[in-house]
């Protein structure tokens, strides 16, 4: 499948630790909501677009991230809270994650397009040819872009 193959698992799995931390941990969640971020949503198996919500959460949120660990850094500890700075801190991640979804953004929409209930096979061809098309014109195939981004 399209979706599972332009997936990287690497770069998500940070950054589902990073939203594990702010959802699952009350002081953390408590200065994500304090400075007026949502918390994150977290990928689903069965809605693969769920990942991309994710990843775009972690990217509009990266700078408010980056002051909460700042701000935050003595009155917090443990090895998920060090894990997560780590990955935050890191800026081949947040690249990687803007990478992610310019890729993933295209193959988003035409998922959208060919599971809605007005899709024909015609339209689900040309939506597919629509996606080559992006992705000839980003000058890639996807494929060195994933291989980077999911070491």
């Amino acid at each position: 499948m399209l979706a599972k193959d332009f997936h990287p698992k690497t770069l998500v799995n940070k950054i589902i630790g990073v939203a594990k931390l702010f959802r699952n941990c009350h002081l953390p969640c408590f200065w994500l909501q304090d400075i007026g971020c949502n918390k994150p949503p977290f990928p689903s198996d069965v809605r693969w677009n769920s990942c991309l919500k994710t990843l775009k959460w972690y990217k509009n949120n990266w700078a408010k991230l980056r002051s909460i660990f700042e701000n935050h850094n003595s009155d917090f500890s443990g090895s998920q809270w060090n894990d997560a700075h780590r990955v935050v801190k890191d800026i081949v991640v947040y690249k990687n994650v803007e990478d992610a979804i310019t890729y993933l953004g295209p193959i988003s929409e035409a998922l959208d397009k060919i599971q809605s209930d007005q899709a024909t096979t015609a339209s689900a061809v040309e939506t597919w040819k629509d996606l080559l098309n992006k992705f000839q014109e980003m000058g890639s195939d996807g494929r060195e872009w994933l291989e980077k981004c999911d070491l």
